[in-house]
């Protein structure tokens, strides 16, 4: 089952009380998927043959460059240059075979056999984000995972009720998911119950959120920060309510 594959991040996750456990999971997900990439561009004939119509977002790319393994990188976009240039040799030749002057024995077999329309070049190549789509298949895993724990373990659902929460969007994702997982009583307390974790997480969050404001004012510098320290920037994990499209 998914669970049995994909309890353990989670759990830790929620255990940790972080902001979001998906977004926590997500990034280890992530960071684990660009390792084991580098490892296989030069070595799995699989992987290579899967970025001809695989590349990456401008948002993964930015994610790439900041990765110390710049060798691993550079061999990485060796292979899709590799693949576009391919392409562009292709679409050369085709073009110049179009562009080519008929003969007139040419043209008077063409009045008798239809030729395939030539494929017209211009228009962006668009490939889709091999990570954006790994990530995404993740998500809809690890989000059945958590609905179905919820639903068969009972220590999980006394964890749960610990928890802080999601960030917005994988809250309202969660709820949405909820009754294809789960029915009657089981899917009403578990919808009762993220509601309520969702909703003292996020009004503790904005008491944090008051006391670092308070800091700013110079009656105040001299107090200790508690946990106000990072309330800003989990305020904004918290708040997400649309991941990017990548």
């Amino acid at each position: 089952m998914k669970q049995q594959i994909h309890t353990f991040p989670l759990w830790d996750s929620i255990q940790s009380k972080v902001v979001c456990p998906f977004c926590e999971t997500l990034e280890e997900t992530e960071e684990s998927y660009i390792q084991g990439m580098f490892r296989n561009v030069t070595m799995d004939k699989e992987f290579v043959d899967h970025l001809k119509d695989n590349s990456f977002c401008n948002s993964h790319f930015s994610r790439l460059m900041e990765y110390r393994d710049k060798l691993a990188l550079a061999l990485l976009v060796d292979q899709l240059l590799s693949l576009e240039i391919a392409e562009l040799s292709s679409a050369i030749v085709k073009n110049r075979l179009a562009s080519t002057p008929r003969t007139s024995i040419q043209k008077f077999f063409e009045k008798f056999v239809s030729t395939a329309p030539a494929k017209v070049y211009g228009d962006p190549k668009v490939n889709k984000c091999a990570l954006c789509q790994y990530l995404k298949d993740k998500e809809s895993d690890y989000m059945d995972t958590l609905i179905q724990l919820w639903g068969e373990n009972l220590h999980f659902r006394a964890l749960y009720r610990t928890s802080h929460g999601f960030c917005l969007y994988h809250f309202y994702s969660t709820l949405h998911k909820a009754p294809q997982i789960l029915a009657g009583k089981d899917l009403d307390n578990f919808l009762e119950t993220t509601f309520d974790i969702q909703y003292e997480s996020m009004k503790q969050l904005t008491q944090e959120l008051k006391g670092f404001i308070k800091k700013f004012n110079y009656n105040y510098s001299n107090e200790p920060w508690n946990n106000y320290k990072d309330s800003l920037t989990k305020s904004i994990l918290k708040i997400q309510k649309k991941k990017d499209s990548k």
